[in-house]
């Protein structure tokens, strides 16, 4: 049901593919023994290439009697290109998530209030944070926190951006009271994945924003 969905978008999907550990660890720095990605969306919107996927992490400890699991992520995680190389590394981390994180570098105080109460920045370079999160950026980072209501962070890397939101649920799980191919199923597949198309056309990475 999701592939056909995704398709119609002009997109592709796999139920099996994903993201890597290598990719969740540019944003998190966790102790994780298990994980796994599935239900990847990839394709290009708006001349943006991406990939965003199920993403789920966890370490594992094994007791006398019995395995802990503790969860160190759930969510989406999202990797896109965006159109201009940084030479250095800037973290967006959510202030709701206070550990697992990393933070390499100084913080930076950012000029957008409501975003510096959601989100502590830090930066390797403190001219390139404030080149790289313009106002609009962080407007749109904003609105994307306060729409999902779950902690949201992102790294900008070189040429890329990796958003980790961590929503604690697998985003395409079925509700196992309806049939998969009911009208109400298929349109709440519809309406999850059209959210996270959202994400794209909201953080207008196609736009060059970097421009003064």
């Amino acid at each position: 049901v999701v592939g056909v969905i995704v398709k119609n978008y002009g997109l592709n999907f796999s139920a099996n593919g994903g993201l890597s550990l290598n990719d969740f660890y540019k944003i998190y720095d966790a102790d994780v023994n298990r994980h796994y990605a599935e239900d990847m969306i990839y394709g290009q919107i708006d001349e943006t290439q991406f990939k965003l996927c199920d993403f789920y992490a966890a370490k594992e400890t094994q007791g006398e009697k019995r395995t802990t699991t503790t969860v160190k992520f759930q969510g989406i995680l999202l990797k896109a290109e965006f159109k201009k190389e940084l030479n250095a590394t800037i973290y967006v981390c959510d202030k709701k998530r206070t550990s697992d994180l990393r933070s390499d570098g100084e913080q930076a105080m950012m000029d957008n209030p409501k975003f510096n109460e959601l989100f502590k920045t830090f930066t390797t370079d403190q001219i390139a944070a404030r080149y790289a999160l313009t106002p609009k950026l962080m407007e749109n980072l904003t609105t994307l926190r306060t729409k999902f209501n779950a902690p949201l962070s992102a790294v900008f890397l070189k040429n890329e951006i990796f958003i980790a939101i961590d929503l604690r649920k697998d985003s395409f799980e079925p509700d196992l009271q309806m049939p998969l191919n009911s009208n109400e199923s298929v349109q709440n597949y519809i309406s999850s994945i059209s959210d996270f198309l959202q994400i794209m056309r909201d953080l207008e990475l196609n736009k060059n924003i970097w421009k003064s």
